[in-house]
């Protein structure tokens, strides 16, 4: 598997002003710093909390009618205004899925509307896949990602039934991403 970018080479400058990309390498999981030049830069120079941060991300529906699943999260500050998070829910005690969309709340307020694509839902029954993303919409709220999953021609909402019925077939479900910060 090759490198996976992270994030634009607008979001990161080095030093001397010139655009760097954040990337996780495929084969190793190792994030790296790259110039535009394909050059390595060390990544202790560009995050400022180098251990990980623990928050709480309330995983809910709309209506803030689930209870039971434990969800917890970290964030890593890559430098002053840019964050990456990691949320895991365990569905394992989950009593009360909810009725509506799907949501979690980020450790900290986006700067502008975004979209994370690095969710997957974890089906024990068939042993099968979701992919899940995620959309914080800067005009209702800063901190609220609202999960979807993929259709056959845009995103829906990912909800108690759909893509599969979570009461029985789930076992958890993860997130990952990088955003820039208020």
């Amino acid at each position: 598997m090759g490198n996976v970018t992270l994030s634009s080479q607008n979001d990161i400058l080095s030093p001397n002003g010139n655009s760097l990309a954040l990337f996780v390498d495929g084969s190793t999981g190792i994030m790296q710093v790259k110039d535009i030049m394909g050059n390595i830069q060390p990544l202790s120079d560009f995050i400022e909390s180098p251990i990980a941060q623990s928050f709480n991300p309330s995983f809910t529906d709309a209506s803030g009618t689930t209870s039971g699943a434990v969800a917890t999260g970290s964030y890593t500050m890559i430098s002053p205004k840019i964050c990456f998070f990691r949320v895991y829910v365990d569905f394992a005690t989950c009593t009360d899925f909810g009725t509506g969309q799907y949501q979690i709340t980020l450790p900290f307020p986006s700067i502008e509307t975004m979209r994370q694509a690095g969710g997957t839902l974890h089906q024990v029954t068939g042993n099968s896949l979701y992919h899940i993303a995620g959309i914080t919409d800067v005009s209702v709220s800063t901190t609220i990602h609202k999960l979807y999953y993929s259709g056959s021609t845009t995103d829906l909402n990912w909800k108690f039934n759909t893509p599969v019925g979570a009461t029985t077939i789930t076992s958890h479900f993860d997130i990952t991403g990088v955003y820039q910060i208020v």
